[in-house]
């Protein structure tokens, strides 16, 4: 399994992320936005990959990676608000999900104007199952979340606790 190396602690990246990156130069995919990037593991992944990345986070989560900057550029969330970045991808992993409604609107306006038309969303977020899950999400729930912000689903894929669901923005793409 895949690891990078940040600082004394390593991190594999995302089951989303493993299974999708090695498609998405098919469907077209190059310049990576990482929003909510936490400890970096996606954004170093995908960049040891070949991928154009750029990693956001809030301010004191970017503090949080201490003086040994990674390789990758990181942006403050608040730049974003500013920013048409125009990217092919933006990737969210287990973040919408536990936002309350009006940062997950936030968050959405973010991605939207960062992207360029005809890009994607990558969301991945915890699985709602039988039992109970708290900030789980079903897909039904998770697209009633992203469509009202113009993005419509384009790939699902569900592992023993997570969901992946990629939306387009704009045109539709075709994803195989």
């Amino acid at each position: 399994m895949p690891r990078v190396q940040l600082g004394p602690t390593t991190h594999r990246p995302s089951p989303l992320v493993l299974r999708w990156a090695k498609s998405f130069p098919q469907w077209g995919i190059q310049r990576i936005l990482d929003l909510g990037a936490g400890n970096l593991r996606n954004s170093l992944y995908l960049a040891d990959l070949g991928f154009s990345l750029w990693a956001a986070d809030l301010p004191a989560q970017l503090a949080r990676l201490g003086a040994n900057l990674p390789p990758v550029p990181l942006l403050d969330t608040r730049l974003l608000q500013r920013t048409r970045l125009n990217m092919d991808l933006v990737l969210c992993t287990y973040v919408i999900n536990i936002l309350p409604p009006k940062e997950q609107s936030s968050l959405l306006a973010l991605a939207r104007r960062n992207l360029k038309r005809g890009g994607y969303l990558c969301l991945e977020v915890r699985r709602k199952n039988n039992s109970a899950s708290l900030n789980a999400l079903t897909p039904s729930e998770l697209a009633a979340v992203v469509e009202p912000w113009g993005f419509r689903p384009a790939a699902l894929e569900e592992g023993p606790a997570w969901l992946g669901m990629l939306f387009y923005c704009g045109r539709k793409m075709n994803i195989e």
